[in-house]
């Protein structure tokens, strides 16, 4: 914010006052205009393979893939699991598991609980505050 008055927005709409104009209404006093709610879009890169990071510090600018219930196949890759292999996701793990060991890739089941947690932390605003 500068000079009390908000951003242009993406929208492309002009800036809106914070205060209303001394004169408006035949009020002289200068009166307060309520601010918008804020709403904030949280992307998570990778959000599982982001979690297991922030829960287990040695994970962290290591390659890791999570996997499906049953460890099935793989629903989400960090970004550096994805550069050793750009078509990671979805594939079986029986099918990876050698190239994983070979790479250094940690591998971790799904815990839904855990990411449950943390998106209920973020989307209550506990994280951001």
């Amino acid at each position: 914010m500068r000079d009390g008055i908000h951003p242009r927005g993406v929208d492309g709409r002009v800036p809106i006052p914070l205060e209303a104009p001394s004169n408006v209404g035949g009020h002289s006093c200068r009166e307060k205009v309520p601010k918008p709610h804020s709403i904030a879009l949280i992307d998570a890169e990778s959000f599982y393979a982001s979690c297991e990071a922030a829960f287990d510090p040695e994970l962290r600018g290591k390659p890791i893939v999570v996997l499906s219930n049953n460890d099935g196949c793989v629903v989400a890759a960090n970004v550096a699991a994805k550069r050793l292999d750009p078509g990671i996701m979805f594939k079986p793990y029986f099918k990876i598991k050698n190239w994983a060991l070979a790479k250094g890739v940690a591998v971790r089941s799904s815990n839904y609980e855990l990411y449950g947690a943390v998106s209920n932390r973020i989307s209550n605003h506990r994280v951001l505050q």
